[in-house]
């Protein structure tokens, strides 16, 4: 079950996303139980 999604990355200006610092702050969270990231070379734009 997916509880919450959260997106860090530029837009393109080239500008990071508002959730950064949420994402970050979840990431480092001792709540936090599993966390799955997915990196490509080009991203997805």
């Amino acid at each position: 079950m997916i509880e919450e999604a959260l997106f860090s990355g530029r837009d393109a200006d080239g500008h990071w996303s508002r959730d950064r610092e949420a994402l970050l702050a979840r990431m480092a969270s001792v709540d936090t139980r599993i966390v799955t990231l997915t990196v490509t070379e080009k991203g997805y734009f």
